[in-house]
């Protein structure tokens, strides 16, 4: 952590990790935040704008509380807007925002970015251990194994039917359906495919044809 501050300090960048060792007189706007943070503990949400000079400490104060949210368990995105990552715009530029949020997911347990996949892992074995239950197991089995695949895939359909409002509410279903058939066979293929569709990455014209052809 403290070689990570010196080399963020002396190249004139935001450290990423060991702020709280660091940062000083922000007692005020860092109690505010902490609080907004235990609002949205309690299902509230807020929405700031922290406004200053180049050079006041923007980042320094945001990134400060990017940490202590991952500490608190939250799950947590940032994405630095860009003439070609946009909030909506032509060319694109609203889904590269998404792409670089869905990129630089964290949570505490992979706090570099990239924690999607492990997010729906923890999820689905939290739907497996529910369904398992019913057969007086707790563990995914190969006694229970076709039971449980059918039943946690319309538990994964009522759990997202609560998004009815969305507009791609079906097209989500589908592929969180997908992601769960190549969990439990173990189709790491399958898988890839369907994180890199929740991403919205599809790097390949065989992902495109493919994602088609499971949407039929």
């Amino acid at each position: 952590v403290t070689t990570a501050l010196i080399n963020a300090l002396n190249s004139g960048t935001t450290p990423r990790m060991g702020l709280e060792h660091i940062i000083a007189g922000r007692k005020k706007e860092v109690e505010v935040l902490l609080n907004n943070l235990d609002d949205v503990k309690d299902g509230g949400s807020f929405f700031k704008f922290i406004v200053g000079q180049y050079g006041s400490g923007k980042s320094f104060l945001l990134q400060a509380i990017r940490n202590y949210a991952i500490n608190e368990d939250f799950v947590v995105m940032d994405v630095d807007l860009n003439p070609e990552r946009r909030l909506c715009g032509t060319g694109n530029r609203g889904l590269m925002t998404y792409r670089s949020l869905m990129t630089s997911m964290t949570v505490k347990v992979k706090p570099n970015g990239g924690a999607l996949e492990s997010i729906i892992q923890r999820w689905l074995n939290k739907l497996t251990k529910a369904v398992s239950k019913e057969t007086g197991s707790e563990e995914l089995t190969s006694f229970n194994k076709g039971y449980v695949q059918s039943a946690v895939r319309k538990e994964i359909g009522k759990a997202i039917s609560r998004m009815d409002s969305m507009v791609y509410e079906y097209d989500f279903t589908r592929v969180m359906e997908a992601y769960w058939d190549g969990y439990v066979t173990e189709n790491d293929d399958l898988k890839k495919r369907k994180d890199r569709r929740l991403r919205w990455v599809i790097r390949k014209k065989k992902d495109i044809s493919q994602n088609n052809e499971e949407k039929k």
